[in-house]
């Protein structure tokens, strides 16, 4: 769940000219995503595997036990961490037709990454007339495994949790 989020993270933090023009759009997204306080709700392999809330450098995550956990993220490191591994990745961006998230109309946008031969992770995103995602899936496919995570993203009334 957190590489996830620090993917799209990095993602959004690397030079235009590394991923082209095409990136452009979804790249602000996702940096003004990280700016916005926010709600996530995260599927991974169809289950229900999680929920944040993020304002600020505090993310809070709601543990089994249905209590919440402030954490405190420094996005900038994990950003760093990554950018790393994503220098020699080989990225495509791709926009594909509109489409309707839960009655919001959205811009879609397909980001590939392949950091080696042997892994390749595919992020969707589902931008809303504010420049902010809605909706976000991640596919990751390496030599041992195949994940598919899917992040749905709110952005009004966000307070830290009780």
């Amino acid at each position: 769940m957190f590489k996830m989020i620090t993917t799209l993270a990095v993602i959004a933090s690397l030079p235009i000219a590394a991923q082209g023009a095409s990136c452009k759009r979804p790249i602000d997204a996702m940096i003004k995503a990280m700016r916005t306080p926010r709600h996530m709700y995260f599927t991974a392999n169809g289950e229900r595997t999680g929920e944040m809330i993020a304002i600020g450098d505090t993310h809070y995550l709601l543990m089994k036990d249905h209590i919440w956990k402030p954490l405190q993220i420094n996005t900038e490191d994990d950003i760093n961490d990554v950018r790393e591994t994503l220098k020699t990745a080989r990225m495509q961006c791709d926009q594909l037709p509109h489409e309707n998230v839960n009655g919001v109309e959205t811009d879609v946008y397909v980001i590939k990454i392949k950091p080696r031969d042997d892994d390749q992770s595919t992020h969707t995103l589902w931008l809303n007339s504010d420049n902010l995602p809605v909706k976000g899936i991640t596919q990751i496919e390496d030599a041992d495994r195949k994940q598919r995570t899917e992040t749905i993203f709110v952005y009004n009334q966000i307070k830290a949790p009780n």
